[in-house]
């Protein structure tokens, strides 16, 4: 066992945890479903980067955006990106529409500066 014990301004910190090499998990529920393995879309597929950084509220961060719609309608994660494949900004907005906050996530397209509007739920 490890004991950790810190103080800050007169407060006191206790942390402690097991360190062995034992792994002991319970079973998951019965409501639990695996994630699902996201592979292929009849929607467009939009892959952003945003080189490790967080998603601010403001100001808008550089990112890379990629956009996958093949004619045939079935896109794949890996196909090659050929709706759009170019820097944009991107930020989060927060909005009070009819007493209710809506979020919401903004890309600029650097080039035309394009305002898109992806709603976050």
């Amino acid at each position: 066992m490890v004991l950790h014990l810190q103080t800050y301004q007169e407060n006191f910190f206790l942390s402690f945890g097991i360190v062995d090499n034992s792994i002991i998990y319970s079973s998951p529920p019965e409501w639990f479903r695996e994630p699902i393995v996201f592979e292929t879309s009849n929607l467009p597929i939009l892959m952003i980067d945003t080189y490790g950084n967080s998603i601010p509220d403001e100001p808008r961060i550089d990112a890379y955006l990629g956009i996958i719609d093949n004619e045939t309608g079935l896109n794949h994660v890996t196909d090659d990106f050929n709706g759009y494949n170019g820097h944009i900004t991107i930020e989060k907005e927060v909005i009070l529409l009819s007493g209710m906050i809506k979020r919401h996530i903004v890309l600029r397209l650097s080039m035309k500066m394009e305002k898109i509007i992806m709603l976050v739920y």
